[in-house]
């Protein structure tokens, strides 16, 4: 199986994605998966204005088309970017290929867990978009100023160089959240390299589905 990963957003979780994959590999199977990454050539000014301002999203549509376009050649296409699945349904429809929803894989995994009230922590183009929306699941995000403050630093990250008081900002506002929930759930997959702890986190909830995916059972059973 050939797995295409839609990257780019940003780099360092494109890296962090393919090398967990791998490291997956190297202890649940005999050889490494077969990866294509379409690195999306995005402008610096788009992840200011959707990550920040939950502005002009549709700028990012045709960089997503595009990338699906070029991955019709391999067996399964993901995108570990929360953000880009305002898309999905867009981008699922143009694919021949079964495209993988980070939102449906995190949801299924809150159902399992049993959670009734989750926090998100997420940008604000995400937290506008109600990508996150189920019956059965009550999703709270944090006040307008600390939601504004979050989708800064989440541009910070992406860009490589969040700081000391950046982190402990982040875990201010997931704290100050964390008291209206049952749980916190990432769902920026760029936060899964600054809050480490007691947290659902999308990126990883993606990564094992999608190992599932290309074979990460033994004797029928999965193995992580």
């Amino acid at each position: 199986m050939t797995i295409g990963v839609i990257g780019g957003m940003s780099p360092e979780t494109t890296s962090a994605f393919y090398l967990r994959l791998i490291e997956l590999s190297r202890k649940y199977r005999c050889s490494y998966p077969h990866i294509i990454i379409d690195s999306v050539p995005l402008d610096f000014s788009i992840e200011d204005e959707m990550i920040i301002r939950a502005e002009n999203q549709k700028r990012l549509l045709p960089f997503l088309a595009e990338s699906v376009k070029r991955l019709q050649n391999t067996d399964l296409i993901v995108i570990p970017c929360n953000t880009a699945h305002i898309f999905f349904k867009d981008l699922r429809e143009r694919s021949k290929v079964p495209v993988v929803s980070i939102v449906e894989e995190v949801t299924k995994k809150i159902k399992l867990c049993g959670y009734r009230k989750i926090g998100l922590l997420a940008t604000s183009s995400t937290a506008k978009s109600g990508i996150y929306s189920y019956s059965e699941i009550e999703f709270l995000y944090p006040e307008k100023k600390d939601q504004t403050r979050l989708s800064e630093i989440i541009v910070k990250i992406v860009r490589n160089n969040p700081d000391k008081a950046d982190k402990e900002e982040l875990q201010r506002i997931a704290q100050t959240l964390r008291e209206r929930c049952d749980a916190i759930l990432l769902a920026c997959t760029d936060l899964q390299a600054v809050l480490k702890g007691d947290y659902l986190d999308s990126f990883e909830i993606l990564v094992n589905s999608v190992f599932e995916k290309f074979g990460g059972v033994e004797n029928g059973k999965t193995v992580i």
